[in-house]
């Protein structure tokens, strides 16, 4: 059975902080125009209780605050969604409870993502811009320029493996690989990116009339 838990089966609360930190990171490579103002615990509960859309607004209370109290409601939500696409695609071979389970897996996967540890989350580095000519050891200062991660390609994390998938879903490898997992990658987990994506949206148009 899928859990609200991490991929570890560990327990784990965003702390606000921390949460600030990253989206601080996330908000320079989406590029907010906020001109070097940092985001804080505040501005992202101020900024979610804005958003319009009810799904992006209740994925962000989980993701990116740590109100943990709204995941009930957010799985409600998520797998409504899962039902109707599958209903509107008229899915054959599903069982009682496998729409429930992947909709629960796929808040989880991007609630609890599995962070790339070579950017840390980010998806970008700074490192040492070389001037052409100039030793290393001459330099009197030193310029840095931001790349994206070679590891993640600026994702920020890295995925799961099919196998972990199935067997958090529930669901046996063979029948996960033959009816599930194009359907999880290809429609399951885009709704999810969707509400955030809709989330920084939400954020942008929150934090651009805070600064203005």
């Amino acid at each position: 059975m899928v859990s609200h838990e991490s991929f570890s089966g560990e327990k784990k609360s965003v702390n606000p902080a921390k949460a600030a930190a990253l989206l601080n990171g996330k908000a320079q490579a989406f590029d907010l125009g906020l001109g070097g103002e940092h985001v804080t615990s505040s501005d992202i509960a101020h900024a979610i209780g804005l958003m319009w859309h009810s799904g992006a607004r209740l994925y962000g209370r989980v993701k990116w605050a740590g109100q943990d109290d709204y995941f009930d409601p957010l799985l409600i939500q998520m797998v409504s969604a899962v039902k109707a696409v599958a209903s509107f695609d008229a899915w054959n071979n599903v069982r009682p409870g496998e729409l429930e389970r992947l909709a629960k897996l796929a808040l989880v996967e991007q609630i609890q993502p599995r962070l790339c540890g070579h950017c840390h989350g980010l998806g970008g580095l700074m490192v040492e811009k070389q001037k052409r000519g100039r030793p290393k050891a001459k330099k009197t200062s030193t310029a840095l320029l931001k790349i994206i991660c070679p590891k993640c390609l600026g994702e920020g994390c890295l995925p799961h493996s099919e196998k972990l998938l199935s067997r958090t879903a529930g669901i046996k490898r063979d029948r996960w690989e033959n009816v599930w997992s194009e359907r999880y990658h290809y429609q399951i987990v885009p709704i999810v990116e969707k509400w955030e994506l809709l989330f920084w949206r939400g954020m942008r148009r929150a934090l651009r009339d805070k600064i203005a």
